[in-house]
């Protein structure tokens, strides 16, 4: 049995905090706890910074760091102030990334949309003891131009892999939108018919934080535990290969 999380860390920020006060603070360590809590081996995050560049440390290397995992990378999707930012990966074994593929919309369609951020979405091989793990995470934009592009890109790895594979993230998209009828009629929903909830995470209202798996995985378990580190809940899954 292998247990793989999809978290959006909200740049490790202290959800309950800012409620109260309105103002920041980022703190790693709150999501290095719910690894090590809840016996995560893999874990997908989004919104993750990254303060090499200016000096600092990348947020994935500290819980990674903290929760005593040996294996992580980083994706970079946006150069922001004084950081980096994007999605990550931890993981207790082995992490060799495969592809980082852009996921850029033309001028034309970016004003379509409220917020536009490029994103990308990366496919790695992981050597868990159960034996090679195909993973891919992302963080989807806002608009349908962001979700048809990523799905796109998706599902042609969907069609190629030969192992278990894993897709796991922040896709800002709920299950009546077209893309996840065009996702679940290729890969299994861990929480299909759950009903899970993730966002906003101190009163849950919608469902767009997702694990899906090809039909080389069993999905044991699924659940959305009740934390608030970051706006977002977690979503875990419980796996075995078949």
């Amino acid at each position: 049995m292998i247990r793989v999380a999809s978290y959006n860390i909200w740049a490790a920020g202290d959800f309950p905090y800012t409620l109260q006060t309105g103002k920041e603070r980022r703190d790693p360590a709150p999501f290095a706890c719910f690894l090590q809590d809840e016996n995560v081996d893999i874990c997908c995050l989004n919104e993750v910074r990254d303060y090499r560049p200016s000096g600092g440390r990348c947020q994935a290397d500290e819980i990674a760091r903290l929760a005593g995992f040996g294996y992580v990378h980083f994706t970079h999707a946006l150069e922001l102030d004084g950081y980096r930012y994007g999605n990550a990966l931890v993981s207790r074994y082995p992490i060799r990334v495969l592809r980082e593929i852009p996921l850029v919309l033309p001028e034309t369609q970016r004003s379509r949309t409220e917020y536009y951020e490029d994103r990308v979405l990366t496919v790695a091989e992981i050597a868990a003891p159960e034996g090679a793990l195909t993973v891919a995470f992302c963080h989807f934009g806002l608009s349908s131009e962001d979700w048809n592009l990523a799905v796109s890109e998706i599902l042609p790895i969907v069609k190629s892999v030969r192992t278990p594979f894993i897709l796991a993230g922040d896709f800002n998209l709920e299950p009546n939108e077209k893309p996840y009828a065009v996702l679940a009629s290729v890969l299994c929903d861990t929480a299909a018919g759950k009903g899970y909830l993730t966002f906003p995470s101190n009163a849950p209202e919608k469902k767009i934080d997702y694990i899906f798996v090809n039909d080389r995985l069993r999905v044991l378990d699924c659940r959305v535990p009740n934390v608030m580190h970051s706006d977002h809940r977690p979503i875990i899954a419980d796996l075995e290969t078949k």
